[in-house]
């Protein structure tokens, strides 16, 4: 089954209950351990669990080590594939991903959403790794919100296996970061820093088998 024909199902399915409160539709599709209702979505989530496995088994990620056949575009896309889901990235790699996650999370949903999403992982290396591949308004301007609000790693820490999401997302007043940085976020974009920096050190991206 195509991953079209899969989602198209999953929101076929989900669809019928768009008069359902959140508290109620959360109920209807998933059990109390959090798991999917197999009684509701029958097969639909073993197809996407067997077309994500098929994906991650044949995916051949570009070869990097020509950065000149590549537009920006295409190094940005495939960047990810290189750097997440490894533990053994070097200092250059590492640099990357932390502003690479910073600007992937923040074009997608903000401020709010990459301190939510990451749970604030990178903290410590992000004003830094903003420095590093010249993004200064950047990093001036997150090194500010961080040190304003004395935002530290153990904030998004929770005691348990539950991660509170809304109140994490109300913790700080992210819009006031989201606000500065949109104020040269065209002009400057992120994006763009991001691809230099890894064109100028293009040996630390190299596809190896």
């Amino acid at each position: 089954m195509a991953f079209d024909d899969i989602f198209d199902k999953v929101f076929s399915i989900v669809s019928k209950y768009n008069d359902e409160s959140p508290e109620n539709l959360k109920k209807i599709l998933f059990n109390e351990d959090g798991t999917y209702r197999e009684d509701v979505f029958g097969d639909v989530m073993k197809d996407i669990q067997n077309g994500l496995s098929d994906f991650q088994n044949n995916f051949v990620p570009a070869d990097l080590s020509d950065l000149s056949k590549l537009s920006d575009d295409e190094i940005y896309d495939e960047l990810s594939f290189v750097i997440f889901g490894r533990d053994d990235l070097n200092e250059i790699q590492q640099t990357a991903l932390v502003a690479y996650e910073f600007e992937m999370e923040f074009a997608n949903g903000g401020v709010s959403q990459y301190f939510v999403n990451t749970r604030g992982e990178h903290i410590d290396e992000l004003v830094n790794c903003l420095r590093i591949i010249g993004a200064e308004s950047y990093a001036e301007k997150c090194e500010d919100f961080i040190s304003k609000y004395n935002i530290k790693v153990s904030d998004f820490s929770e005691d348990g296996n539950d991660y509170d999401f809304e109140k994490i997302e109300s913790m700080y007043a992210y819009e006031e970061l989201e606000d500065n940085i949109m104020a040269f976020y065209y002009d400057e974009p992120l994006s763009k820093f991001i691809v230099d920096f890894v064109r100028a050190n293009a040996d630390d991206f190299k596809v190896t088998e």
